[in-house]
């Protein structure tokens, strides 16, 4: 009760304190029990939950964390992943040693004492670190991420654990479909999975099975159908798509701000048209509502769609305007270098760049335009820029701009082989 007690309040780092400790008691009973003997159910389902509770609170840490622009390298998410597995481990065990290791069983779980565990719990929970840990796990630290062949060998189990728990057979046939039953976070992270994978066109058909419920995970998932269909080159299907859900959603919401993001960019990197005064409106009412964050990323996104569009006076306008809501956004000080070296206002630009990465340590946006700006200047500012290139990779370590942009200073430069490690 203490540890949800804090998640509940916003403290998961308090919350895995006492999760650690309750996991050093487990320990001791696992420690002496009978290895030949089935494990019973009451220390099963105790160990599983402490398991998952766990592997929420240290992924909730890490995420405050990354919020605060502080990275450790993934160790946090690696230790949330190592413990949902183990708990999907210890409900397979249990089903095994119960004499049903078929997955309808598994997928009824545990039942004891009036509380219910499932595998697909601890299944949605692994897949969830997982997604997080490719995500971004490696941010600030990269030399501490695993290889992604361990990745991708995780991705392929989560895919197979997800899979059998949303689909099912069809009758007289050999293929399978989604359930209609099936939980629609499954559906979402199996998606994500796929995603992750370059299954594009799997990912498409999970997610056209999303039932509009009109929570969080439906919104989720239609914005990630759009980047879907837009990387398959069908961007005015994508833009449809976040249209449509856009006219379902409360307004000023969580939903609506990142709807909204999700289409300037959209329209920003494939050169489609959007109405400004909307987008405008809804980060006045963000404004006034007291939201300035999330009014400042949406200034931020409609700055850069304006550079894109061309329009001068809106680029300034609102990139200004995201720095006055908060200026403690490296998005916004971001918005506003890049408005100003449209403008050819280098010097100002850096500054700006410099302020982004003041707020969060290595802002790999911010770090990638100021090196790419330095490149182009004398050869006494290479050093800089090379070290803000590797910056940026610290941010993002598949970012393929950054990679061309530091070979390219290398292959000019000719930097010596052991100053490149």
């Amino acid at each position: 009760m203490l540890a949800l007690t804090h998640l509940a309040a916003g403290q998961p780092h308090q919350a895995v304190r006492v999760t650690e400790s309750m996991l050093k008691h487990l320990t001791e009973i696992d420690s002496g029990d009978d290895e030949q003997q089935s494990p019973r159910a009451a220390a099963v389902r105790e160990s599983v939950s402490t398991m998952l509770l766990a592997a929420r609170a240290r992924l909730d840490s890490y995420r405050k964390d990354v919020r605060e622009g502080k990275f450790d390298g993934g160790q946090s998410v690696a230790i949330a992943s190592g413990w949902a597995e183990k708990a999907l481990m210890k409900l397979k065990e249990w089903s095994s040693s119960a004499g049903a290791s078929n997955w309808a069983r598994l997928r009824d779980g545990l039942v004891n004492q009036g509380k219910h565990i499932s595998q697909e719990s601890a299944c949605l929970t692994f897949a969830g670190c997982l997604v997080e840990a490719v995500t971004r796990s490696h941010q600030g630290v990269p030399s501490c991420s695993p290889p992604r062949e361990i990745y991708d060998n995780a991705l392929t189990e989560a895919e197979l654990c997800l899979t059998n728990h949303v689909m099912t057979s069809r009758k007289n046939r050999g293929s399978k479909q989604v359930d209609s039953q099936a939980n629609p976070i499954a559906l979402y992270l199996l998606a994500l999975v796929c995603a992750h994978r370059n299954k594009g066109e799997k990912a498409l058909a999970v997610l056209e099975e999303l039932v509009d419920t009109s929570t969080q995970v439906y919104t989720f998932g239609r914005a990630l159908a759009a980047v879907l269909l837009a990387c398959l080159r069908k961007v005015d299907n994508a833009i449809d798509v976040i249209e449509d859900t856009l006219k379902n959603v409360t307004k000023s919401s969580h939903e609506e701000v990142f709807l909204l993001r999700v289409r300037s960019r959209l329209c920003e990197r494939h050169k489609r048209s959007m109405e400004v005064h909307v987008v405008e409106d809804a980060i006045d009412a963000l404004s006034a509502a007291g939201h300035k964050r999330q009014a400042s990323l949406l200034a931020s996104d409609l700055a850069h769609y304006c550079i894109s569009d061309s329009q001068e006076a809106n680029k300034v306008k609102f990139a200004r305007l995201a720095v006055q809501l908060d200026d403690t956004c490296p998005s916004a000080h971001f918005a506003l270098g890049s408005t100003l070296e449209a403008d050819g206002n280098e010097h100002a630009a850096l500054e700006s760049y410099e302020n982004a990465m003041g707020t969060v340590s290595q802002h790999g946006p911010s770090a990638l335009a100021a090196a790419s700006l330095l490149a182009r200047k004398e050869d006494n500012f290479v050093w800089h820029a090379r070290s803000l290139c590797k910056d940026a990779l610290k941010w993002d370590m598949y970012n393929a701009e950054a990679l061309v942009t530091l070979a390219k200073m290398e292959g000019k430069w000719r930097f010596p082989r052991f100053l490149c490690l």
